[in-house]
């Protein structure tokens, strides 16, 4: 059994979980708005993890479902940069010892540039750390 059957199997016992599975593709969606996507996918190259537009690659399964299971915990935190509404920047923070540190982050090339920029800061619980 692969990774993405594993997690399927365990997030069907969690009714207050939201996921689609498309093949080799499993997308947790967020509880609201306050939340964000979760999305693992098994690539060429190994698996892929993306919340939202931030996307880490990964040669191992198992570092893929860590990066999962903490991407649905209370310890992750997701920051975006927005500019006319559209999203430019993500960064992803980890709560350690109650205090949030700035981890990897993945962003646009080309944005605009002569609108302001909002950040915005959501994050998942379905994990509780």
């Amino acid at each position: 059994m692969g990774a993405i059957d594993r997690i399927v199997e365990r997030l069907a016992r969690r009714p207050d979980v939201r996921f689609l599975r498309e093949g080799e593709v499993l997308r947790v969606l967020p509880k609201d708005e306050g939340g964000f996507e979760v999305t693992l996918a098994r690539t060429p190259a190994g698996w892929s993890v993306s919340f939202d537009g931030w996307h880490q690659e990964f040669a191992t399964e198992d570092r893929a479902v860590e990066c999962v299971a903490f991407g649905m915990s209370d310890a992750c935190r997701l920051r975006s940069w927005h500019r006319d509404g559209q999203p430019m920047r993500w960064t992803v923070e980890a709560c350690i010892e109650g205090e949030w540190i700035e981890g990897r982050t993945t962003g646009l090339l080309f944005f605009p540039i002569a609108a302001a920029t909002e950040v915005r800061t959501r994050a998942n619980d379905f994990i509780k750390i």
